[in-house]
């Protein structure tokens, strides 16, 4: 059962034990795919990103990071209807997570300046 619709806020820090190294930037209103939708922000540097995507793989399932083109992101081998990213469920609502680097060529983490992570959830159906 669905509670109140949600607020923007520090969705991940709802959660708990949320890496202090995964700083919240801002939560904002967006249309995603058409639909209304919250979008909370945060980024990681390079460094800590195997922490944060231990900790997301754990809370959300998300994809493992993988180099893609031109950048690393959480995108899965075999995308479908909800199983592009990773899903956490609060207070009734399904929290859309995922990952990335940004474009880099760059392979060793570290070297990276900032991973991002995006937490979604829909304030709508389609």
């Amino acid at each position: 059962m669905k509670g109140a619709l949600p607020v923007c806020a520090d969705f991940l820090a709802k959660v708990g034990k949320k890496p202090a190294s995964l700083q919240f930037v801002e939560c904002k209103k967006v249309v995603a795919y058409g639909l209304a939708a919250l979008e909370s922000s945060y980024r990681v540097n390079g460094a800590h990103a195997a922490a944060s995507e231990a900790y997301l793989v754990k809370i959300a399932q998300i994809p493992r990071l993988r180099f893609i083109c031109c950048g690393w992101d959480s995108y899965p081998l075999k995308p479908g209807p909800r199983e592009r990213y990773g899903d956490l469920h609060m207070d009734g609502y399904p929290y859309e997570i995922s990952m990335s680097s940004g474009e880099t060529l760059e392979k060793r983490w570290a070297a990276i300046p900032f991973f991002h992570v995006r937490v979604t959830v829909y304030l709508e159906e389609p």
